[in-house]
């Protein structure tokens, strides 16, 4: 059978090899783990964007709208220069931005460093836009629950 030809495009590729440079992380390590089989892990959000971790779980792989993508382009310099200047920042590094073509279609997406690489348990989690206005209140029904920016001031 014929296969398929996926063409990717790495956009800004300087910029994001700094980026995980400072993390401390190789081009090898980087191609490691993006070149294993992703694997599909929730799909939760308005955006309707769909979210991937790598193999190892050290990378999410973010789908992008062209305006999200167009934004993260627009804001990188600032972006770059903040994480050069906070080194030990607790914001999740955004470590690369890729183009998938595939059968006609474009796939942006956004690769960055996953918190829940570690083998710790994940007691609580909280998807934090920065705003109060309809984002929270939520009684916590299970443990998998996604909390909100409200649910912080409660717990």
């Amino acid at each position: 059978s014929r296969q398929t030809p996926v063409h990717v495009s790495t956009f800004a590729p300087r910029i994001f090899h700094e980026l995980r440079r400072f993390g401390g992380v190789s081009t090898r390590e980087y191609t490691h783990s993006l070149g294993g089989e992703a694997t599909e892990r929730f799909t939760e959000g308005k955006s309707g964007a769909f979210f991937y971790f790598t193999h190892d779980r050290r990378y999410i792989i973010k789908t992008a709208s062209k305006e999200e993508f167009a934004t993260l382009m627009r804001i990188l310099p600032r972006y770059h220069t903040h994480a050069k200047r906070h080194p030990h920042s607790l914001i999740n590094r955004i470590v690369g931005a890729h183009e998938l073509s595939l059968y006609g279609q474009r796939v942006r997406v956004m690769v960055v460093e996953s918190c829940f690489q570690a083998s710790r348990e994940v007691h609580e989690r909280y998807d934090l836009k920065g705003s109060w206005v309809g984002r929270g209140g939520k009684m916590l029904k299970s443990r998998g629950d996604v909390l909100k920016d409200l649910d912080v001031r409660s717990r």
